[in-house]
């Protein structure tokens, strides 16, 4: 039996439901896949989101390791600056207290050079005291020098010496004239000086002044031990002031220093040293060798 089909009723009907069917197929497939690309979605930002839990964790342990450290640093550098607060107290009350000490210090030390100052003055005066003094007791006293000493010597032989020499020079000394006579100790036993005491120190300067005018008047054969006819080789003979260790410590510096620069006379009278650079110019007077350095040599 032969199929019937009742045909639409409305061909437009049937168009339309033909393009409803064939538009539903694209759809279905989209409603198939939609669910696993949102789960893999899901899965994606759920990994993101524990990998930057992660990433956050572990910036956060990072930090806070650095944030411990930094704090033990910060204690460390804290501590060190309490050591050296305390340190740098104790240098300033040092420092205090040697500031302290030293100003006490130079107080003492400018008291005792103001002592030591005063001192100085009072033994310079003392000293000049003793030199005048020693002067005065010498002022009567006669030197002679570079005469050898001879065996089993005594008074007599020196006075015979002394007298023997005022002859020559022609100012005798009579035996009441001379109060005492002896050498002086000296490093050189076989030389030392002789000393004569006079009776007066007019008689000194007389017997001074003969020996010059003798030695001016022999310049070639001056005193000498052959013209006292003494038993040795001819030596020359002095005769001069009996003076202090200071005078004759200033006398050998001033004819040291008229050496040097050419002065032609250096002498002494009655104690007084006496510089002159030539003939006609005025005398300088040495009191002591502040003066010598203070002379224009020009």
């Amino acid at each position: 039996m032969p199929l019937k089909r009742t045909p639409p009723k409305n061909l437009c009907d049937f168009g339309s439901a033909v393009i409803q069917h064939s538009e539903s197929e694209p759809n279905i497939a989209t409603q198939c896949d939609t669910p696993s690309a949102e789960i893999s979605t899901t899965r994606k930002r759920k990994r993101e989101e524990e990998e930057l839990l992660m990433f956050r964790n572990e910036f956060m342990e990072l930090f806070s390791s650095w944030k411990r450290e930094q704090e033990a640093r910060f204690s460390t550098i804290l501590s060190a600056m309490e050591e050296i607060k305390g340190q740098n107290t104790e240098i300033r009350n040092s420092i205090d207290y040697m500031s302290l000490k030293y100003d006490e210090l130079l107080a003492k030390i400018h008291k005792l050079e103001a002592e030591k100052n005063a001192n100085c003055k009072q033994i310079e005066v003392l000293e000049s005291k003793i030199e005048s003094m020693e002067g005065s007791l010498r002022s009567t006293n006669i030197e002679l020098s570079n005469i050898p000493k001879f065996p089993k010597e005594n008074k007599e032989n020196l006075i015979s010496i002394i007298q023997e020499a005022a002859k020559l020079v022609g100012a005798p000394i009579g035996l009441t004239e001379i109060r005492n006579i002896y050498r002086i100790n000296t490093r050189n036993e076989n030389n030392k000086p002789i000393v004569v005491e006079l009776t007066s120190a007019l008689l000194r300067e007389k017997v001074l002044k003969a020996v010059r005018k003798y030695n001016n008047e022999h310049k070639s054969n001056r005193l000498s031990t052959s013209h006292l006819h003494l038993d040795c080789p001819s030596r020359p003979v002095f005769i001069s002031e009996n003076l202090t260790f200071q005078k004759k410590k200033l006398f050998f510096a001033a004819r040291e220093f008229a050496k040097i620069n050419t002065f032609s006379f250096c002498w002494i009278s009655q104690g007084k040293i006496y510089l002159r650079k030539k003939e006609g110019d005025p005398y300088i007077r040495i009191n002591n060798e502040s003066d010598l350095a203070n002379i224009n040599v020009e």
